[in-house]
């Protein structure tokens, strides 16, 4: 090949270069702008004082990029022969009458021009010689490629490699908002899954409204569903990898062991959805509102970008996988984390508070400005060296605790062990405190209505004025336990519940059913009004003074109980078989029943 032969041949992939860098620039300047300006309104609109640095990073990554582009447009113009004019703002362009936007803008119009001259300089350059070289380089066309001279002029360096490599990773982030196929109607895709189609990958169903629709084991990988409408949904078994569901609204979704591994759920909307053992390894999930969520049964989250996401009430335990992920920013107040593996997990400016951190692993997780307050964890958590989260404001759920007038509101204790606890005056409200031991725990005066004690143990505690209306006591046991002048109005008590010997002196019982064990418990002055003691085990029960007016006592044994001044005025006794059993009882008048 002759010289002229290499020489036009290096013009034409020269050209080829220019025209493809030109293109690929021109088409990501846009949307490089768009996203910095759009950042920067979102930047100055926020009120989170903990997404503030998050926000800045990713500015400051925007802005990274956008000098990688102008080293790139440089390099392009310096490796030139031909003298081109500089790319570099002039003092009046990159003034202070110029925002960032308009600076960027003016630089891109200098690439453009300086490329568009080059490439007209190239063709006229090529033109020049493509007369003398045509007819030798068709006889050379067969020419095994391999065979071809190196051509040094074309080659990338490693640094325009890279360079070339960040454009193509920066093309995606369009190329899943852009679909090379038609939009397919809803109607259209519906009907095709009623005929048992069931591949429909890289389909494009932007905007597609499919609201409470069935789509069990539907293969959607790769799919183009940014703005859909998949509030009441059942996805069950889903393929939706690396799917685009930007801005789409799952709410109240059924999620449940769908794929969504690499998928990117910018800002979509996933609250009260259910994501059971679903795989997000990897996914996008910056700005989602996953608030509510039910994330349970290993879920898998690995390495996911949860940057400020709602996740506000959210269910993640039982061994939720959150290692790696990125939750800077994210809003987890009152979520559920037990046992949660957040190892190396970035939780920068997160805010953890009423968390619950129980068995919870944060090894090496970086908690740089995390918020803790009246967060839980146990002995069994495992944080950072070095960190103190009661300094955080975390509270430790332990036997002895010190928790007096502590919120632990709607908290997962179950099985806790808070055995000679402080609770006094504590916040319990809603919360689980299911098997859980409160064995001579201090509960004076605490707040646990509508609370879950089932099957608790709390023998010989102390809940003096502590309010139990509507809690849930089925088979808990409150063997000797102090509940004098309580409230437990529309109370759960079993016939397992277990108020043997307590102290219930005062206490508001109003239309509870009674039928658990109450030999030898003091319910003198209580108030029993219309109160369920059907079948009742109340032998050698204390009720002086008691208010039993129109009490149910049928079939209750009463043997030996001292109703001495106790008013039972309409109370039913029963009659026959249904008798309540009185021997022994002292009545009303103090005379001894026989």
């Amino acid at each position: 090949m002759t010289d002229q032969q290499i020489h036009a041949a290096s013009l034409i992939s020269r050209i080829e270069q220019i025209e493809q860098q030109q293109g690929i620039i021109k088409k990501y300047v846009t949307g490089l702008k768009g996203k910095l300006d759009s950042l920067t309104q979102e930047f100055n609109n926020r009120t989170e004082l903990q997404q503030l640095e998050s926000l800045q990073e990713e500015i400051a990554n925007l802005q990274q990029q956008l000098n990688q582009l102008s080293n790139l447009s440089e390099h392009n113009g310096n490796s030139n022969t031909s003298a081109t004019p500089a790319i570099a703002l002039t003092k009046t362009e990159a003034g202070d009458n110029f925002d960032d936007a308009e600076r960027v803008r003016l630089f891109f119009e200098r690439v453009d021009r300086q490329l568009e001259q080059e490439l007209l300089e190239v063709k006229l350059e090529k033109v020049d010689v493509s007369e003398n070289v045509t007819s030798e380089i068709r006889q050379d066309d067969q020419i095994n490629t391999a065979a071809k001279p190196q051509r040094e002029v074309t080659a990338l360096s490693d640094e325009e490699f890279k360079i070339e490599r960040m454009l193509l990773l920066l093309m995606r982030d369009d190329a899943d908002d852009e679909s090379h196929e038609p939009a397919v109607s809803a109607e259209e895709f519906l009907r095709r899954y009623q005929e048992k189609e069931r591949n429909f990958t890289g389909i494009n169903l932007a905007g597609s409204n499919l609201s409470k629709q069935t789509l069990y084991e539907i293969n959607l990988s790769s799919a183009n569903l940014s703005k859909s409408q998949l509030c009441e949904a059942n996805l069950h078994r889903a393929n939706l990898i690396e799917a685009n569901l930007d801005n789409a609204d799952l709410s109240k979704a059924s999620l449940n062991a769908v794929k969504l591994n690499n998928a990117t759920l910018r800002k979509a909307n996933l609250s009260n959805a259910s994501l059971k053992s679903a795989e997000l390894s990897e996914a996008n999930l910056i700005g989602a509102n996953l608030s509510g969520a039910d994330l349970t049964q290993m879920i898998n989250l690995s390495k996911a970008n949860l940057g400020g996401a709602n996740l506000s009430g959210a269910n993640l335990s039982s061994n939720a996988n959150l290692c790696q992920a990125n939750l800077s920013g994210a809003n987890l107040t009152g979520a559920n984390l037990r046992k949660a593996k957040l190892v190396k997990a970035n939780l920068r400016n997160a805010n953890l508070s009423k968390a619950n951190l129980l068995e919870a692993n944060l090894e090496g997780a970086n908690l740089h400005g995390i918020k803790l307050q009246q967060a839980v964890y146990d002995q069994t958590t495992i944080f950072p060296a070095g960190f103190d989260p009661v300094k955080a404001g975390a509270y430790l759920i332990a036997p002895g605790a010190s928790l007096a007038h502590a919120n632990l509101a709607g908290i997962d204790l179950n099985q806790v062990d808070l055995t000679e606890a402080n609770l006094v005056g504590a916040n319990l409200t809603k919360a689980n405190l299911q098997n859980a031991k409160l064995l001579q725990a201090n509960l004076s005066g605490a707040n646990l209505t509508e609370t879950n004690l089932s099957s608790a143990n709390l023998t010989v505690a102390n809940l003096k004025n502590a309010n139990l209306m509507s809690t849930n006591i089925e088979g808990a046991n409150l063997t000797a336990a102090n509940l004098s002048q309580i409230n437990l109005k529309n109370a759960r008590i079993s016939h397992y519940t277990n108020l043997s010997g307590a102290n219930l002196s005062g206490a508001n019982l109003v239309g509870v059913t009674l039928q658990a064990n109450l030999s030898g418990a003091d319910l003198s002055n209580a108030n029993l009004c219309g109160s369920n003691l059907h079948l009742g085990k109340l032998s050698g029960t204390n009720l002086t003074s008691a208010d039993l007016r129109g009490a149910n006592l049928e079939c209750s044994n009463l043997e030996k109980a001292n109703l001495k001044g106790a008013n039972i005025g309409g109370v039913i006794l029963g009659e026959g078989n249904y008798k309540a059993k009185l021997t022994g009882a002292i009545m009303p008048d103090g005379t001894t029943h026989e």
